[in-house]
């Protein structure tokens, strides 16, 4: 992704996030982009999956599930209850459908980075760790 993209893709997030969300989702590409370089993985990789991680995380539930049903995703009966599983799945799709991301490895890092899996790749194990680092700093802040 060029500069000029990055830059319409923040301001993107920014007009689609609540405030609060799009202040972490900022703090996450920044810590994922330095724990790329730290682990010399593609640092615009990581920035990119970041800034996408949470693209749906302000929807609500209905329109989660209906892109998650358009995709064909198979959804657990919790998933199907909980915007805060199913914001990454949802996510996903819409990265790809929405934001052109074609990259499995980003798009699987945008899936994954609530739940985690067995044999998760670097790219999303920088993923969930730069949210987690995050959403604990968070706790902090927000009563």
């Amino acid at each position: 992704m060029n500069k000029k993209e990055r830059i319409n893709l923040i301001r993107e997030l920014e007009s689609e996030l609540a405030y609060g969300r799009f202040i972490h989702t900022l703090n996450v590409a920044s810590t994922a982009a330095n724990l790329a370089m730290c682990y010399d993985f593609d640092i615009d990789k990581a920035e990119t999956a970041g800034l996408l991680h949470d693209c749906a995380k302000c929807m609500n539930l209905g329109k989660m599930l209906k892109i998650c049903e358009k995709a064909g995703l198979e959804l657990s009966e919790i998933e199907k209850k909980s915007g805060s599983l199913l914001h990454s799945k949802a996510g996903a799709e819409l990265a790809q459908s929405k934001y052109g991301v074609k990259d499995e490895d980003i798009l699987n890092a945008i899936r994954y980075h609530t739940t985690g899996r067995p044999g998760m790749s670097l790219l999303e194990k920088i993923i969930f760790t730069a949210d987690y680092i995050w959403a604990r700093q968070e706790r902090k802040w927000i009563p």
